[in-house]
């Protein structure tokens, strides 16, 4: 079975027009084939558990919706080095705000956004909010890019074919050639 990348595993989707005027809390467990499809997709060895708390309410602007959720989940990677699984545990905590999307003039700049400040508000598309893509979303951004296994380290041989100081080779994959040579 194919997935469509850019279609969530996590399919939850909160119609904004109908939410309670006190705001709304909901809770997603991501089901065992849920689960695979995402480890699949991000390349985990296993993710044992995806949990997230969601609440929305609406802000006093009366169209803008904040969205805050605890993401928590057990998974397990590949160390890059032993390729040993490396179990990873995650627990964020994570605000967006929605607003409805502003029509920009053609010949408007580009939005600036200065790195101290909160993100802008991301816009609400046909009304509706995919809880599911955001928690997906979030939950890359949380994954360990290189999982590297306590006290592993890089055996000297593929080290030196890259060199130290000036006898480094002009090529950065150089070091690759070692791997490839042993298959």
């Amino acid at each position: 079975m194919t997935q469509n990348p850019s279609v969530s595993a996590l399919r939850c989707i909160v119609e904004v027009e109908q939410l309670d005027p006190d705001g709304e809390s909901l809770s997603i467990s991501a089901t065992p084939d849920e689960r695979q499809i995402l480890a699949d997709r991000l390349g985990l060895a296993s993710l044992d558990r995806l949990d997230a708390d969601a609440s929305l309410k609406r802000l006093e602007d009366g169209q803008s919706v904040e969205l805050a959720v605890h993401l928590s989940a057990d998974l397990s990677q590949s160390c890059v080095i032993t390729l040993d699984p490396i179990a990873q545990h995650i627990d964020e905590r994570f605000r967006l705000v929605y607003t409805p999307p502003v029509v920009q003039d053609a010949q408007a700049d580009a939005v600036i956004v200065a790195i101290d400040q909160d993100d802008p508000p991301e816009p609400l598309i046909d009304g509706k909010i995919d809880i599911g893509a955001v928690v997906e979303e979030h939950l890359v951004l949380s994954i360990e890019p290189y999982p590297k296994k306590n006290g592993a380290i890089l055996d000297d041989k593929y080290r030196s074919v890259a060199g130290d100081g000036d006898d480094r080779p002009d090529n950065p994959f150089a070091a690759l050639s070692v791997l490839k040579e042993k298959s």
